[in-house]
């Protein structure tokens, strides 16, 4: 029997924390001054760029990301090195602007519904989204309570997983609960909470770490950055290993085996050209495609027709 795939992008996050910047907001930020101490080389990079830049408008994020990741223009090991330090702290910028955020205290019900929706129809979720979101939710209010008990299985250690699981059955036989799943979800651009072994250059699924709520707080994230892969027309810099190609054709294996699909929030971005056709292949079992004020829109509606719903992920939610 097939099962429901829920696909999130930014627009799923920003509606349930409205705060979250935009990637208008993280454009602007960028032109600041105030983290000049903080990221030095990003700011000089940005500085000597700024009068170009702040033509590009929303477009100044993306512009920088495949400035720094798409640049194959580099001669000399000095050049390589400056820009790998940089490339650094651009992701520093984006990793620490947007960790902190969290769900809206008004809106925990309605995604409290949302993974119930996911649990009880057996479905599976496929996200863009780097945020913590979901998972700082689920294991907040959602596990191991004394009427609920969701898991979340990212695919990534797979010793958590089954240990989870294990605790999962123990505590379902001992302690019955309301409501008891698993959500399982894939995280296809990375997480804020996976991180790359010391000492590995490439991508690989078994040199992946997921970091503790302690080691949240401690000095490791001043010199480290998450895996994740930032707003760019290019990603081949990602794809050197194991860890994204398993989580794409995990996915694709999902696609084939669904039986809809759903987007909310996502609406095919430009950088995103290659999901975009990706995706194409499952056009017929696609149901929903969730936005709101959308600059492709018009783009997707003629191609989705009625399927594009511009009503937003929040009010959509609320009719499941």
């Amino acid at each position: 029997m097939g099962y429901p795939i829920y696909i999130l992008g930014a627009g799923f996050s920003k509606a349930f924390s409205e705060k979250m910047p935009t990637l208008n907001d993280l454009s602007i930020s960028l032109l600041d001054d105030k983290y000049k101490e903080d990221l030095p080389n990003l700011y000089e990079f940005i500085y000597k760029r700024k009068e170009y830049l702040i033509h590009l408008n929303a477009n100044i994020i993306e512009a920088v990301s495949n400035i720094l990741f798409s640049n194959n223009l580099c001669f000399t090991v000095k050049d390589n090195s400056e820009f790998e330090v940089i490339k650094f702290e651009f992701l520093q910028f984006i990793h620490l602007t947007l960790i902190d955020f969290q769900i809206d205290k008004d809106k925990e019900e309605l995604l409290k519904k949302f993974i119930f929706e996911v649990v009880d129809r057996h479905g599976k979720i496929i996200t863009f989204n780097y945020d913590l979101i979901i998972s700082d939710f689920i294991r907040d209010n959602l596990t191991r309570t004394s009427d609920i008990n969701i898991l979340l299985n990212d695919h990534i250690s797979e010793m958590d997983n089954f240990i989870n699981e294990l605790l999962y059955g123990f505590h379902e036989k001992n302690h019955p609960r309301k409501k008891n799943g698993r959500v399982d979800i894939l995280k296809l651009h990375g997480s804020f909470d996976w991180y790359k072994l010391p000492g590995i250059d490439d991508f690989d699924l078994k040199s992946i770490t997921k970091i503790t709520d302690g080691e949240k707080q401690g000095d490791f994230l001043l010199y480290n950055v998450p895996v994740y892969i930032p707003m760019a027309h290019s990603k081949e810099y990602y794809f050197k290993g194991s860890l994204f190609p398993s989580l794409w054709q995990k996915a694709y294996y999902w696609l084939k085996e669904c039986d809809e699909i759903i987007f909310i929030g996502y609406g095919f971005p430009e950088t995103d050209v290659v999901n975009f056709n990706f995706f194409l292949q499952f056009k017929d079992k696609i149901k929903d495609i969730v936005v709101m004020n959308d600059h492709n829109l018009k783009k997707l509606t003629n191609i989705f027709g009625e399927k594009v719903k511009s009503f937003g992920a929040l009010k959509y939610i609320e009719t499941l």
